[in-house]
């Protein structure tokens, strides 16, 4: 693990970049640069958790709200029973 910023040797260009951030913003819309910040934060605070398991379920909750993770599912059971179906289906044709 790398040292903590307050000991670090590049303290001073991370504080140019923050500057240089700073002033960057103070372009931008109020709610806008809010937004961002606490977007910044949010990530900092995700980031600094030490749980492995709470990032795994966290990432498992989110495959839950994506539309393609449900296509999969569905395709999963779809298929088999269509597979199945058309078995039976071609079995009592043949007959």
């Amino acid at each position: 693990m790398t040292a903590p910023l307050k000991e670090s040797a590049r303290q001073q260009d991370i504080k140019q970049l923050h500057s240089e951030l700073w002033n960057r913003l103070q372009e931008k819309d109020e709610e806008f640069a809010e937004n961002f910040l606490k977007a910044c934060l949010e990530d900092l605070a995700y980031n600094a958790e030490e749980s492995p398991r709470s990032n795994l379920l966290s990432k498992a909750l989110g495959l839950l709200k994506e539309r393609g993770f449900w296509i999969a599912v569905a395709i999963g059971i779809v298929c088999p029973l269509g597979l199945t179906f058309f078995f039976l289906w071609a079995a009592l044709i043949v007959e």
